[in-house]
């Protein structure tokens, strides 16, 4: 076992100062008069979440460890690329810890990791503050088939953390808790921690419901049961003949009580409060036509899902999602049959496709990158986003064939490799294009020095869509950023865009800005 603290960073060349606004936030959420032992940060990306919730701590362990003499020891949850985020911030924000990576590889080119053979139970605990780096994969290992080894050394990883005693237990991310069915968030439930620290800037998802899970996390005695939260906060359309219900929204008569109950548990900080002097995005929309081949099989899924409504099927069943995520790949480019079988599971003929050429989607991205590129002398960086691999390797091809230098953030790359592209090339401008699907490259990584962000396709989770924005719309932007989504005529990126709409004013409702008079109440 080596005695890792952690590796001193090449240079630092600043350090943060907590500013008045984090030192009030920070010492409200350490002495609420009714529960100072679990606070939440619902703060928008960008607002310096990692960095106020290391002095949150640091501060708190100072405490326990005056009152107690027991050096306190931190568990920290994050995401693999969320770890590099706090190795780079815990040096700078002069945190007097020492920190230990929990996992079998390295998640950053920076950190050591763990070693397997001894336990987290068994580290010596002298000095101020020890503090453990998980990322959530931790508590329910994704490995590839047959890798029953590192599935393994996972899961110990696993029962060490759910066996030690922790003083302090932070969630980063913590949307990622919403669904309390997962096995990853069973598993962090189990585990035992004095004092609960949550930080997410998505408060729920996709309904007002799922917020229960991050506060049965931070308390579950105060809030014991989903279905009474639901029942209390949340409109319903209940078919009293299928036994099903269907949140419509928030009560409109509760919807100040879960407003103040969101503000009691912490702060939500703005990034145009934050940050002032960085432009708000610009978000813009450009459309295209579907192709023949594309409005020919487009046609055919939607009479398909057309017979499955008549039949009763409900929108949740596999057959009815595989549809609907099936629409939205052929929205984006032209769909080849590659493959047909029977699926006895779902009783029908699926089919296997690969995206080709022609795309009206990426034809529409590669006029907007010319005119980008030649738009002044100041040659501008462009993230691309999409949901699926297809479209990205088409993209791959156009830009070579047109000599625009990109870089591709693909899954095949280890992590060292994506930690590179992401901290150290990308920003230095010596690539025009970053391009990535949502689901890798959406959240955690810092793309301020891009000015464009271009959505080939939308998701269905607003979540998703927002940290996606989050990662060019924050410090370190120099202009103003241009959202631009690409949606196609008379497709499901209509459909998509009312659903995000409907999700978003959810959001907007509880999370959302809202006027404060001089006495301090919302108007």
């Amino acid at each position: 076992m080596t005695d890792l603290i952690y590796e001193p960073l090449d240079i630092v060349t600043e350090y943060y100062e907590s500013t008045e606004w984090q030192d009030k936030a920070i010492k409200d959420m350490l002495d609420h008069p009714e529960h100072p032992e679990y606070s939440a940060d619902w703060s928008e990306m960008g607002c310096y979440k990692t960095t106020t919730a290391l002095w949150l701590l640091q501060e708190r362990a100072k405490r326990q460890k005056k009152e107690t003499g027991v050096t306190p020891v931190t568990l920290i949850i994050t995401s693999k690329a969320g770890k590099g985020t706090y190795f780079d911030a815990l040096p700078k924000a002069k945190i007097n810890a020492t920190v230990y990576n929990v996992g079998v590889e390295k998640c950053t080119r920076r950190i050591g990791d763990l070693e397997i053979s001894q336990k987290i139970t068994d580290i010596k605990r002298e000095g101020e503050h020890i503090v453990f780096l998980a990322h959530y994969e931790v508590f329910s290992p994704r490995v590839e088939k047959g890798d029953k080894e590192k599935k393994a050394r996972l899961s110990i990883n696993a029962k060490y953390c759910k066996q030690v005693k922790w003083t302090n237990i932070v969630c980063d991310e913590a949307h990622k808790l919403k669904n309390p069915d997962t096995k990853w968030t069973r598993q962090i439930k189990r585990v035992r921690g004095d004092n609960r620290h949550i930080m997410t800037g998505t408060g729920f998802v996709n309904r007002p419901d799922e917020m229960w899970s991050l506060l049965h996390f931070l308390d579950p005695v105060a809030w014991p049961s989903y279905w009474g939260f639901r029942r209390e906060y949340c409109e319903e359309y209940v078919d009293d003949q299928a036994g099903t219900s269907i949140v419509l929204g928030i009560k409109p008569e509760k919807l100040d009580d879960l407003i103040r109950l969101q503000q009691s548990l912490g702060p939500r900080f703005f990034m145009s409060n934050v940050h002032p002097t960085i432009g708000e995005p610009v978000f813009n929309t450009h459309t295209v036509t579907l192709g023949p081949v594309q409005r020919k099989m487009f046609d055919e899924i939607k009479h398909e899902l057309y017979t499955l409504d008549q039949q009763g099927v409900p929108i949740t069943s596999p057959n009815v999602l595989s549809a609907l995520n099936r629409l939205r790949q052929i929205s984006v480019a032209t769909p080849k049959v590659v493959a047909t079988h029977y699926d006895e599971v779902a009783e029908r003929m699926k089919l296997e496709i690969e995206l080709e050429e022609p795309s009206s989607k990426l034809d529409k991205v590669m006029e907007l990158i010319d005119e980008i590129r030649w738009d002044d002398e100041i040659k501008r960086q462009i993230v691309v986003f999409s949901s699926f691999k297809g479209p990205l390797l088409l993209l791959e091809k156009r830009l070579e064939k047109a000599d625009v230098p990109y870089l591709h953030l693909e899954v095949k790359l280890n992590e060292e490799e994506r930690y590179r592209m992401w901290h150290d090339t990308f920003p230095k401008k010596e690539h025009k294009v970053l391009m990535s699907t949502l689901q890798l490259g959406g959240e955690s990584i810092n793309l301020a020095c891009a000015q464009y962000l271009i959505f080939l396709d939308r998701d269905w989770s607003p979540k998703n869509m927002m940290q996606a924005v989050g990662r060019v719309y924050r410090p370190g932007q120099t202009g103003i950023p241009e959202v631009i989504y690409i949606d196609a005529i008379n497709s499901i990126d209509g459909r998509i865009k009312n659903l995000l709409d409907m999700k978003g004013k959810w959001f907007t409702q509880v999370f959302g800005k809202k006027d404060v008079d001089e006495n301090g109440d919302s108007q």
